[in-house]
């Protein structure tokens, strides 16, 4: 785990960045499964990206999916699904989804 200060969500300007490190996680075989801008965050200067939600990885993953994967990863960062603006609540059905600052944020 490390801390990225003033990181931002990865968007289609960051697609090179965002690409090296898919291109590793299926080096190593592991599918993330839940693709989208929010979880991957990228460093201020747009150096270093990282990601910061496995929970729906997968190990071990066969190639096509891999593939697939990558294959949509630059409309992933296009998409804007669960930002702040949108209604996403919690787990818990209890709190508003928001989003802490840049500072905050860690992988």
């Amino acid at each position: 785990m490390e801390h990225i200060p003033n990181s931002h969500h990865g968007v289609v300007a960051n697609l090179g960045v965002c690409a090296a490190v898919f291109h590793r996680l299926h080096e190593l075989e592991i599918l993330l499964g839940d693709t989208n801008r929010n979880n991957v965050l990228v460093t201020a200067d747009g150096g270093r990206a990282g990601i910061c939600d496995i929970a729906s990885s997968e190990f071990n993953a066969d190639d096509a999916p891999l593939k697939e994967e990558e294959d949509k990863l630059c409309t992933s960062l296009e998409s804007d699904l669960f930002d702040k603006e949108d209604d996403m609540w919690d787990i818990y059905g209890q709190h508003r989804f928001t989003e802490v600052s840049g500072s905050e944020y860690g992988i």
